[in-house]
């Protein structure tokens, strides 16, 4: 079963044609996905129960779960705990500012930079997330901040890991991101 949290529109509208369902399903899907927080076909009721029975056959929706969450005090900054499916776990951090709202996000659950300040080198790299993992971590906090009338202003690679070690997924994430059917985050 092919999980399509990190795909593309046209990714997934080339995936549909497979089973004959219309190219124009695949933004329905992506933007229920990406901008309703849809974490599984059942809720997505403008698609027919027979859709939604097929899609589920053939694809996941699959997101991290949140396995901690710290406040701070101020309510300014909250840090949480993200598990992928294997088990490996990464921080992504919100902070809000007067002049916006930011996301920290990982780009690999652990790190083998060895930094002596840094907490995320202790057990070394366990491997680079995918760009589907990367992307869930802001849309995660994008749904959180929905809730509260906000939205993400920046987005910030600075989290586990070293971005550059995994290039391609961190620029297909960004990219991603920046798709009017995702958040529409600027260059």
């Amino acid at each position: 079963m092919n999980n399509i949290f990190g795909w593309t529109k046209e990714r997934l509208a080339e995936a549909l044609k497979e089973y004959d369902i219309p190219r124009f399903r695949a933004d329905q899907i992506i933007r229920w996905m990406y901008q309703r927080g849809a974490v599984s076909f059942d809720g997505m009721d403008h698609l027919s129960k027979v859709l939604r029975a097929q899609l589920a056959e053939h694809f996941s929706i699959e997101r991290p779960k949140i396995v901690s969450r710290l406040n701070s005090a101020d309510g300014a900054t909250v840090k949480l705990l993200y598990e992928f499916t294997d088990g490996q776990t990464a921080e992504t951090v919100l902070m809000c500012h007067p002049y916006g709202n930011s996301v920290c996000i990982s780009t690999q659950a652990g790190c083998r930079m060895g930094c002596a300040f840094c907490a995320s080198t202790l057990h070394g790299l366990q491997r680079n997330l995918t760009t589907g993992e990367i992307v869930a971590q802001v849309i995660g906090i994008a749904d959180f901040l929905r809730q509260e009338g906000a939205r993400i202003d920046t987005v910030v690679v600075m989290g586990s890991g070293e971005p550059l070690e995994n290039y391609e997924n961190v620029v297909a994430a960004l990219r991603l991101l920046h798709e009017d059917y995702v958040i529409g985050l600027s260059y």
